[in-house]
């Protein structure tokens, strides 16, 4: 199986007897994911996750797997996508979810380059919110991205495939020494020693943070190696630096996020939360503080005008 099999799987084609598929959403070497039409719920869409897990089927690792995905179906949160069911065969695990229209966050900078405070702190909060939902139903990310969170139409943040495709190739590229998530986001702790835990995803939060406040990426490189080198034994340009405009306490929380030194990092995403929730508040005032200086100038430059009119009538 590789990526042009999962990614030519013809429209209309009916998966596990039930599901219609409409479009592929993506594909790659161990898998696909796809908008369909389950016919057993009046036709509804949709998106369907196929893996190609036939080295799981014999060995211990297959429990663990499906355990995972039934842990990860059984969150609900409004900042996670929903999963639905499970299905196994032979060759095959594949997982329902519910189908979010809109697209992803990766998508949305892309066209929206330079955020204000209040969609900053928005977005940070709804993805901290599924974070700690996901932590606390026991699972780890592990590839925690723009791509793979989703915004739909009313601009709810959801995120999505959490844990479940990991742990399939935990089993296999863990084995040829293969790192495991994306290389932008993956912390110093994983590109050093192989170790991941909630402290990591921490780190990979930290990475869009710093995207959400300065539109760029914290660590560039010419090479893969420069990249992952850099984030190992230098700490970023802080955010503050490169907007000037945003609260220092925001700067602060992408770096703490992003410290090298997990032990550093905050050690639960609900700290995040309660930082986040000054950060809205001094946000809050800075707003108003502005509309205040705004007022003032406009009264300021209103009165001189009146003034100068005044000056000229007499």
């Amino acid at each position: 199986m590789n990526k042009l099999f999962f990614g030519n799987i013809l429209p209309g084609t009916l998966l596990f007897s039930r599901y219609e598929l409409v479009k592929c959403l993506s594909a790659a070497d161990l898998g696909g994911v796809y908008l369909c039409r389950d016919l057993d719920h009046a036709g509804r869409k949709i998106a369907l996750k196929i893996l190609f897990t036939p080295d799981l089927k014999d060995s211990g690792s297959h429990e663990l797997f499906k355990r995972e995905i039934e842990l990860a179906l059984s969150i609900e949160h409004p900042n996670v996508v929903k999963g639905l069911e499970v299905i196994h065969d032979d060759d095959f695990t594949a997982y329902t979810m519910e189908y979010v229209e809109g697209g992803t966050l990766a998508d949305y900078l892309h066209e929206n380059t330079c955020l204000g405070l209040q969609g900053i702190l928005s977005i940070m909060s709804q993805v901290a919110a599924g974070l700690k939902a996901i932590h606390k139903a026991g699972i780890i990310h592990r590839d925690l991205k723009p791509e793979n969170i989703l915004v739909n139409k009313d601009g709810r943040i959801k995120i999505t495939d959490f844990g479940i495709a990991m742990m399939q190739c935990d089993s296999t590229a863990r084995e040829q020494g293969h790192m495991v998530g994306t290389v932008n986001y993956l912390s110093p702790e994983y590109i050093r020693d192989g170790v991941f835990d909630e402290r990591s995803d921490i780190y990979a939060f930290g990475v869009i943070a710093y995207e959400l406040i300065t539109g760029q990426l914290p660590f560039s490189g010419t090479s893969l190696i420069d990249s992952l080198t850099s984030r190992v034994r230098f700490d970023p340009v802080s955010p503050r630096q490169l907007r000037t405009d945003i609260p220092r306490a925001l700067s602060d929380l992408a770096m703490k996020a992003m410290k090298r030194n997990p032990a550093l990092r905050y050690q639960k995403v609900q700290d995040i939360v309660r930082h986040l929730e000054m950060v809205e508040s001094l946000g809050k005032s800075l707003l108003e503080e502005q509309a205040s200086q705004r007022s003032i100038r406009e009264w300021v430059a209103i009165t001189s005008k009146e003034q100068s009119t005044d000056t000229i009538a007499a």
